[in-house]
């Protein structure tokens, strides 16, 4: 029995060893980051806003908040007769983490339109914002991006935006406990994203289980639960989605959503696919125009295509992607007039 206790023990300290020393060489080999863009909103429905007037380095690429409190270049409100103007919200897939101002794919659309529709002044406003939920996108849009007059609002949805990130008002009670328990498991997320091992082995782990056929654990079996259809905050996104969309389209601007993908093999073991397949359905449905990038893109492996090794943001390449079919989509709906 002692050998047994001895056994484990030191199977114990090597194990701890050996993560510690991953934990160390990830850290030295990861791009650094530096600076802080973000600070307390004054609005409650936002809870955080980026700060203006300011560049850090983000993964070793240079991020710049201008005086609005968006990425990129400052557009002013009013915009000339001859200006296109696209506001795109969503979160850190939109913001672009991990990626420069450039390389943004909201920036790099906006390239690709002024390439082809050169008659025209093309505008691209990126306010996409960490940690954002569908309801402070909706917020966003509602208190700032409609001031802008866009012709085109574009949501980047990713998976995680029906977790709510802000306060609720709700008298439900279940409501409030359902709520109550995504957040716990949010913070446990959170907290345990800050180890640089835990990163690295996470997705790796889920590859391995998806190639074993076991599902419905970790993220993707919480994600599939979040998304059925009698899930409160699932019911409630979907409010969102459709206020959002009544908003947009009575200052006569179209809306879309773009269903964005991880940095990963886009087949039938993608983790998340059951959750596009909610979405887009719903917006079948209710009329809203929208770009399922998992179906788009079937069949393509990008696990290559991460901002870093421990960071699966999408990187530049992969955010050119992302510009292209946005821009392959606007042209075969014909929401953009006399677009070559």
């Amino acid at each position: 029995m002692k050998k047994i206790f001895a056994n484990t023990i030191i199977l114990i300290i090597t194990c701890s060893l050996v993560v510690i020393g991953i934990e160390i060489t990830l850290r030295i080999i990861e791009p650094k980051s530096h600076g802080v863009f973000q600070q307390k909103s004054k609005n409650k429905n936002l809870a955080h806003e980026h700060m203006p007037n300011i560049t850090v380095k983000i993964l070793g690429r240079d991020v710049s908040i201008n005086k609005d409190g968006y990425r990129g270049k400052y557009y002013n409100n009013e915009k000339g007769n001859n200006t296109l103007r696209i506001a795109i919200f969503g979160d850190s897939f939109t913001f672009g983490h991990g990626v420069s101002d450039e390389q943004t794919y909201a920036k790099q659309l906006e390239n690709i339109l002024q390439d082809n529709l050169s008659d025209k002044n093309v505008q691209v406003l990126n306010f996409g914002i960490n940690d954002y939920s569908t309801e402070q996108e909706l917020e966003l849009f509602k208190c700032k991006g409609i001031e802008y007059t866009p012709d085109i609002v574009i949501l980047g949805y990713y998976y995680n935006d029906a977790i709510v990130n802000i306060p609720q008002r709700s008298e439900n009670k279940n409501y409030k406990k359902e709520i109550k328990k995504e957040l716990s498991i949010k913070n446990i997320v959170h907290i345990l994203r800050k180890s640089y091992c835990y990163k690295y082995l996470s997705p790796r782990i889920n590859v391995l289980l998806r190639l074993l056929n076991i599902r419905g654990l970790g993220e993707s079996g919480y994600f599939d639960k979040l998304y059925k259809e009698n899930s409160k905050p699932w019911i409630r996104n979907s409010e969102t989605l459709l206020e959002f969309k009544e908003i947009v389209n009575s200052i006569n601007s179209d809306f879309i959503i773009v269903l964005l993908v991880d940095a990963l093999k886009l087949d039938d073991n993608y983790p998340y696919k059951n959750t596009h397949k909610v979405v887009s359905e719903f917006c079948h449905i209710n009329g809203i125009k929208c770009l399922d990038l998992y179906k788009e893109l079937y069949g393509r492996n990008y696990t290559g295509y991460r901002a870093s090794i421990l960071d699966a943001h999408p990187d530049e390449r992969l955010n050119k992607i992302f510009a292209n079919e946005i821009f392959k989509f606007i042209k075969n709906e014909n929401i953009i007039k006399n677009l070559n």
